[in-house]
């Protein structure tokens, strides 16, 4: 209802500072949870995830291209 009322752009525009905050202490929060000594403690796991996921990005781009006739 309020999409469709003459006052829909100020209630957009008085929200956005809103979710901006909000979206600040969620990964604030986020990065306060995070521990480089976990992080180096579990360095085989860390460096398999990069390699698998870098090259199943790479698999899915190049399929991806590949199958919409962009790449010959």
């Amino acid at each position: 209802m309020l999409s469709e009322s003459d006052y829909s752009h100020q209630a957009l525009s008085d929200i956005i500072p809103l979710r901006d905050v909000f979206s600040l202490l969620f990964f604030a929060s986020v990065g306060m949870l995070f521990d480089p000594a976990q992080l180096l403690g579990q360095w085989p796991a860390v460096v398999a995830t990069v390699v698998v996921v870098g090259l199943a990005k790479g698999l899915i781009f190049a399929g991806v291209t590949w199958g919409s006739g962009i790449a010959t």
